[in-house]
């Protein structure tokens, strides 16, 4: 995986300049952060990992794909529990590069979603995933197409805040005033380099253990939340209740 991820900024900023032989015109670069975390139904994060693969089985060449988990300190994610991998752009005979493409991303998610079901983290650091979701398009050249998929219960719950307990998720209004303060602020807030700035985010609803716990006003208060934080950041997102049956049809079909 490592030599997959030195080779990522490479490919996205070659293949960005020219359309290479066997590549379509507009290269798409697709970020997923799946809840890795206790408070996921393990059903749910299964089918969240088997809607990641779906999707890399319909990149094309010059497309790239990362998968980054959210656990307890999403910033200090192990090497090894990251996946990068970048469809080859010189086609081989009789799509023979495709083909491995498909079977590699499909291995790789396989023993990364074993390595995550088999260390669930208690904690949940969705805004330190985003962070490095930032920091994966901040190499993309301006004309690659960039998404990004959130699959979780979106309980932010680190060191700084509890969103199942705060006084600040008690109502959607009193949750988007927070958005607006972290999206400014200098730890939680939105990279001034603006890498999210125009990116469309999926906002996946997953199964939990603790959401249905919660009263219906601080569950809309945390969907509220995560919007207008996004949006704050210039992202266009867009939440799904049902996360990963709803996650194949948001990628753009006509890029």
């Amino acid at each position: 995986m490592n030599a997959n991820r030195a080779l990522l900024p490479a490919v996205l900023i070659l293949a960005s300049c020219h359309a290479p032989h066997g590549a379509h015109a507009v290269l798409r670069h697709v970020v997923y952060l799946p809840d890795a975390t206790a408070s996921i139904e393990p059903a749910a994060f299964n089918q969240a990992m088997h809607a990641i693969v779906a999707v890399a089985e319909q990149l094309r060449r010059g497309d790239c794909i990362s998968v980054i988990p959210i656990i307890s300190d999403s910033t200090t994610t192990p090497e090894d529990q990251i996946v990068r991998m970048c469809v080859p752009t010189e086609r081989q005979p009789y799509d023979q590069d495709i083909q491995d493409f498909r079977t590699n991303i499909a291995k790789a998610l396989a023993e990364q979603a074993r390595q995550l079901s088999d260390r669930r983290s208690i904690k949940t650091d969705i805004l330190g995933a985003l962070k490095m979701a930032d920091q994966e398009f901040a190499l993309d050249s301006p004309d690659v197409w960039k998404t990004l998929f959130i699959f979780s219960d979106f309980l932010q719950e680190d060191s700084f805040y509890d969103f199942t307990r705060s006084p600040d998720l008690a109502s959607p209004e009193s949750a988007e005033r927070l958005a607006q303060s972290l999206a400014r602020g200098s730890i939680a807030g939105c990279s001034k380099a603006g890498n999210l700035a125009h990116v469309n985010v999926f906002l996946g609803n997953l199964p939990s253990t603790e959401l249905p716990r919660l009263p219906p006003q601080r569950q809309a208060a945390i969907q509220q939340f995560w919007i207008a934080y996004l949006s704050a950041c210039k992202a266009k997102p867009f939440f799904a209740i049902d996360g990963p049956g709803m996650s194949s049809r948001f990628l753009s079909p006509g890029n």
